[in-house]
């Protein structure tokens, strides 16, 4: 199986319900985002998922082509990214966390997200 096919397949019901479960309940996103940026052990243990993961997916599927597959090298990238952010520097996150939570908009903007790419890659994984 094609390794970008298997982190859709992954990815993609994860991020799926997570955008699904943050428009329905947007008080215990919004709660458990503070209570995130509050704890340094759930920040550490975070960045070392996010880092781990990014490369992991960037291992197996390091493709820059003109179709789907560059997401999920994108999401390796970002993963990459955030990981080493919450590593080296943790406040700069709890930084821009608390400035998500402070514009409704753009937090209405990443559910959007988060939900669009649920469906792109269940789409591609499982029907495409």
């Amino acid at each position: 199986m094609d390794t970008a096919l298997l982190v859709a397949r992954i990815l993609g019901p994860i991020y799926l319900l997570v955008g699904i479960g943050w428009m329905l309940n947007r008080a215990h996103y919004d709660a458990m985002l503070a209570d995130f940026t509050n704890s340094p052990t759930a920040m550490y243990l975070s960045g070392i998922l996010a880092f781990g993961m990014g490369i992991l997916i960037l291992q197996f599927n390091w493709i820059w082509a003109n179709d789907w597959r560059v997401m999920v090298s994108i999401i390796g990238v970002l993963g990459v990214l955030e990981g080493a952010i919450l590593l080296t520097f943790p406040k700069i996150l709890t930084t821009i966390m608390d400035a998500l939570t402070a514009r409704p908009n753009l937090m209405r903007f990443m559910m959007l997200l988060a939900f669009a790419l649920g469906a792109a890659f269940t789409w591609f994984g499982y029907f495409a």
